[in-house]
């Protein structure tokens, strides 16, 4: 369910976006010294980009991270089409590979959204994912319980991937 705001609210998010001729929405209010946007809302700081996915698409959990998609450039950017649901390993190795998060001393780096994308599913979590669909689970939930991308989890549910389950 989407976080339900007031007019004023949303106004005064409005206020502080900027869009831009790519499809990006450019933070232009208070930033953290990493880029990332910051908003009040019932007196607690937010990032912005959280907020912006929340009131558009679904409120999420607060362990659930909400990261820039590979392909979109623009730090500061919270066009909620241009994020997606991820963890902490996600956000750091999006962040590493755009150069804007250092990566740990003697760590190798990896694309965790391919990896993420690569991740093969057991026949029994295919059968499973595609019951909970069928019962109204949201593909939010899903893409946070296996720690994958929605479109993984939409290619599941319309047989695009594991035909044969």
């Amino acid at each position: 369910m989407r976080l339900l705001v007031q007019p004023d609210v949303e106004q005064r998010f409005w206020d502080k976006v900027q869009k831009l001729e790519c499809g990006c929405w450019l933070w232009k209010g208070v930033k953290t010294k990493y880029g990332i946007g910051r908003f009040k809302y019932r007196g607690k700081l937010r990032s912005a980009h959280r907020f912006a996915y929340e009131v558009f698409y679904e409120a999420i959990p607060d362990d659930v991270w909400i990261v820039r998609r590979p392909e979109c450039k623009t730090p500061g950017c919270c066009n909620p089409e241009h994020l997606m649901l991820g963890d902490r390993s996600i956000a750091m190795g999006n962040g590493c590979q755009r150069g804007t998060v250092n990566p740990p001393d003697n760590a190798s780096i990896i694309n965790t959204q391919e990896h993420k994308i690569s991740r093969k599913f057991t026949p029994e979590q295919v059968k499973e994912i595609r019951l909970l669909l069928s019962q109204d689970v949201s593909v939010i939930y899903l893409t946070w319980r296996y720690q994958v991308d929605a479109h993984t989890i939409y290619r599941v549910k319309n047989n695009e991937h594991y035909k044969d389950v």
